[in-house]
């Protein structure tokens, strides 16, 4: 894996790690710069060596151009002497051939040795050199480009710097120039993910490689909430919402703990991932209420919500009871304790399903298809987002 490719990993396990909240976005905001400045300066000493190689060709090309200029004059020259000392042989010739009578000159004729034309051998020279000069500018096209040595800094600034896989990476004597990445085994942990295959909106692939980035040692166990071991768990440890995180306590060990531990909290001798953090989708625990759409929006953006939902409601009609609340300070309040809600608007399908941010009417739709088995769920509506 090169330079680029790391830093591209890097950026989008933040964004995972933004989005579910478990950085602020300070941290956010100043390791995305970190990262972005990293990938410009890759992308700049790119640009130079390749500048560099183009150059250099360049240079070549022109120096073996400037020879066959040369090359034309002098044999340009030579053709002109040729072409006077052939003249002359001509004249001197004829002279000579007055003095003899028509026998004599006849039999001259038949005696006269071959000899070969030099203009002839001067044009054969020059169409030589010339496919000289076009093999050696061709392969100049192919030649390596030239290494440029670029000094380097310091190996590492922060442990943020230090990635491997399987790994947890500390910089050492970070910032000066004698800084070195040391890798080490983190403490394993085991994360025990509850969560109903059936469930479409309730995706764990993301969360579970954000979580394996952070601690490298996680040992994960996926169960579903409905077998028998998955209501033991929902009973004894108060789930209420899928998909959900449970680690045990070795949690503690681990060297990202400190930095994690505010996207958790202990319920007996597990660390439970909050609401707000595990990106929950699937309030089971909610009163079910068949054919309901409910959004929770900030007040002044009822109009940017609606003109997305005008579509959908037309199209399902009385099937679809619609209701759209604008939130204060207590509502919110209250949102956030019971779905871990700290952004607006948000969506709840059945009082169960919840979604987030303005959605275009076809995706609306297939969020309120996925717990309404509907006959207009086959109908596509419009995929673009109405302001």
């Amino acid at each position: 894996m090169d330079q680029r490719e790391k830093l591209e990993k890097e950026l989008k396990f933040l964004n995972a790690s933004f989005e579910s909240k478990v950085i602020s976005e300070e941290e956010y905001g100043e390791s995305k710069k970190r990262i972005e400045d990293k990938m410009k300066d890759l992308e700049e000493q790119q640009e130079e060596e390749k500048e560099i190689s183009i150059q250099e060709i360049i240079d070549e090309k022109q120096i073996k151009l400037s020879s066959k200029n040369e090359n034309d004059e002098e044999l340009d020259n030579e053709e002109k002497d040729v072409d006077e000392d052939d003249l002359d042989d001509k004249e001197e010739s004829f002279e000579k051939e007055k003095e003899f009578d028509e026998e004599d000159n006849f039999d001259k004729k038949d005696k006269k040795p071959f000899k070969i034309n030099k203009r002839i051998i001067v044009w054969v020279a020059l169409l030589l050199i010339i496919l000289l000069i076009n093999f050696c500018i061709k392969n100049a096209g192919d030649s390596e480009p030239i290494e440029v040595t670029v000094p380097t800094g310091p190996v590492c600034i922060s442990d943020e710097d230090c990635k491997q896989d399987g790994k947890i990476g500390i910089c050492q004597d970070s910032g000066e120039e004698n800084a070195k990445c040391v890798f080490k085994d983190d403490a394993q942990v085991k994360l025990t993910v509850v969560n109903d295959p059936n469930c479409v909106s309730c995706k764990t692939a993301a969360m579970i490689k954000g979580l394996q980035d952070i601690f490298p040692g996680v040992i994960v166990e996926e169960i579903n909430f409905d077998s028998e071991e998955g209501k033991v768990l929902i009973k004894e440890y108060g789930l209420n919402s899928l998909p959900s995180y449970l680690f045990d306590k070795s949690l503690l060990d681990t060297q990202n703990y400190d930095s994690f531990k505010r996207a958790v909290y202990n319920v007996g001798d597990k660390y439970l991932m909050k609401n707000s953090a595990s990106g929950a989708a699937y309030y089971f625990d909610r009163k079910e209420v068949i054919g309901s759409l409910k959004t929770f929006v900030l007040s002044g953006s009822k109009n940017e919500v609606e003109a997305n939902v005008e579509e959908v409601l037309a199209l399902f009609g009385n099937k679809l009871n619609f209701d759209i609340v604008e939130v204060d300070s207590l509502e919110k309040e209250k949102l956030k304790d019971e779905l871990g809600i700290t952004a607006f608007p948000i969506f709840l399908v059945n009082n169960q399903l919840l979604f987030r941010g303005i959605q275009s009417p076809d995706s609306i739709k297939e969020k309120f298809c996925e717990l309404n088995n509907l006959d207009e769920c086959n109908k596509d509506l419009s995929k673009a987002v109405f302001n």
